[in-house]
This record gives C-alpha cells, structure tokens and sequence, in this order.
C-alpha cells in the first residue's frame, strides 16, 4: 500500500496534464480525496476565523499579543483564499 508523496502527486499532475490517467492505486486515490476534502474544512474554518476577527477589528491593538493575532489569521485566510500551489 503506497503513500502519496509530493513526487508521487506532481508525477500524478504530469499525466493528467499530459491527457494520462496517473496510474494511482484506490489507496493512493482515496488519499487525495480526504486531503482535498480536509483542506477544503480547514479552508472554510479559516474563512470564519477571519471573518470574526475582521468584525473583532477596531481600531489599533492594545498589545502585541493582539497584533500578532490578527497579522496570523489575515495571512491564514489569504492563504485558504490563494489555495495550494502546484
């Protein structure tokens, strides 16, 4: 039973890209599918995180803590917004 590795998932990308269904097993298959299905519910999660801190925002933050807080949730969601990267 193989893992799917960043190698095994460009390969993958080259075949399809290609016109080629990747020769993936249904283990290697069903991997893809619950990665996909949990980046898209961590995705979501974050969109709301971000929504909450952008109404949370007023104004400048007291401390240090806070700042940070609200830099890493914006980062978050523009990253759950730009999606992964091939």
């Amino acid at each position: 039973m193989a893992q799917i590795t960043e190698e095994l998932a460009r390969d993958a990308l080259k075949k399809c890209e290609q016109g080629q269904h990747p020769p993936l097993t249904a283990r290697e298959t069903q991997q893809l599918i619950y990665a996909w299905l949990e980046r898209e519910r961590m995705r979501r999660a974050l969109h709301e995180i971000a929504e909450e801190w952008a109404g949370a925002e007023c104004g400048e933050p007291l401390h240090a803590q806070e700042a940070y807080a609200i830099a890493l949730a914006k980062r978050m969601y523009a990253l759950a917004v730009e999606g992964p990267k091939p």
